[in-house]
């Protein structure tokens, strides 16, 4: 799969950031024209609101995942004509449930939260557009045999990873309703990626380690008190905290706790940062964590064993 490189899926995401950033230009206009002092009206505004901006979003999300199928498809040669569809439209049930719920704090006192609510619901939506539209196409073109979600940079959510680890899925009509290729939540840009190969075997993304994921899953579900999705990521936080950006560490040592002179929770957070910052499947020999429990070298409080001098 050398022909569609990460290039590729940057500039997917780039056009996706305009496009989400535009709509959120488009809220704040609109938002500023809304009486807030009554929030029964404000909330059928924002109604209408947000369904005149979502039915917009999600056509041009869908329309920027058809050209850039078609654009990723003609680097493969030799493939026949193939023209792609939307393959979908908005959900206007989830639309009007999501903003109805999210209006209920016009009733609060902090009304300006619901706008932001509203920008991370849209900006969702648009992204799952997006990512419909292309699991929809590779299904439905016979020349593309997998599809697979491909989390952004190096490091992700565990629930990103969870369903990364599935690999290439055949491009079938049962594979259509994957949750990888369907479930989003704020802030996610997880890319749905087709593979146009004959074989598995064959696929390659650079970036892209589905059995680095893999491995993850698995650590997880050893730590996951039962067998559900959710207990399983809550599995991969704890076993893998570093690799993850939402990690769950241990409980740092107390404050007071100290090992010759050297504050053990200043240490740990010190290590976690080295940890977190750490490429994945990095040189271990050229990149070094230190030790949890940093050691109190031999007669470090005897003032004549260890001598020091300014560096010549």
């Amino acid at each position: 799969m050398s022909d569609i490189t990460a290039a590729d899926l940057a500039r997917l995401r780039s056009a996706h950031g305009k496009l989400a950033a535009q709509t959120r230009r488009d809220l704040s206009k609109a938002w500023a024209a809304i009486d807030l002092a009554n929030p029964q009206q404000a909330r059928d505004d924002l109604l209408q609101i947000v369904d005149a901006l979502e039915s917009r979003a999600d056509t041009d999300a869908r329309i920027l995942a058809m050209e850039w199928y078609e654009d990723i498809r003609e680097k493969v040669g030799g493939l026949p004509r193939y023209t792609a569809r939307a393959g979908g439209s908005p959900n206007h049930d989830q639309m009007i449930a999501t903003t109805r719920w999210a209006a209920g704090g016009l009733w609060g006192d902090s009304p300006d939260q619901v706008k932001q609510l509203i920008e991370q619901a849209i900006d969702r939506w648009q992204w799952a557009a997006a990512n419909d539209t292309i699991v929809f196409n590779a299904t439905n073109d016979k020349s593309c045999r997998h599809w697979a979600r491909v989390p952004s940079g190096a490091k992700t959510c565990a629930f990103c990873t969870m369903l990364a680890s599935r690999g290439w899925i055949y491009a079938t009509a049962r594979s259509a309703g994957d949750d990888a290729g369907h479930q989003f939540h704020t802030g996610c840009d997880c890319l749905i990626v087709p593979n146009f190969e004959s074989t598995i075997r064959s696929a390659y993304l650079e970036g892209y380690d589905p059995h680095r994921y893999l491995h993850l899953y698995k650590r997880g579900i050893e730590q996951a008190d039962d067998g559900s999705p959710e207990a399983i990521v809550a599995g991969m936080r704890r076993a893998d905290p570093d690799q993850y950006t939402d990690g769950v560490w241990p409980k740092l040592p107390s404050a007071l706790k100290e090992t010759g002179g050297l504050n053990l929770r200043n240490w740990e957070k010190y290590r976690r940062d080295l940890a977190f910052r750490l490429p994945p499947n990095a040189d271990t020999t050229r990149f070094k964590i230190p030790p949890k429990n940093p050691a109190i070298p031999d007669n470090w409080d005897n003032p004549g064993g260890i001598q020091l001098r300014v560096k010549e």
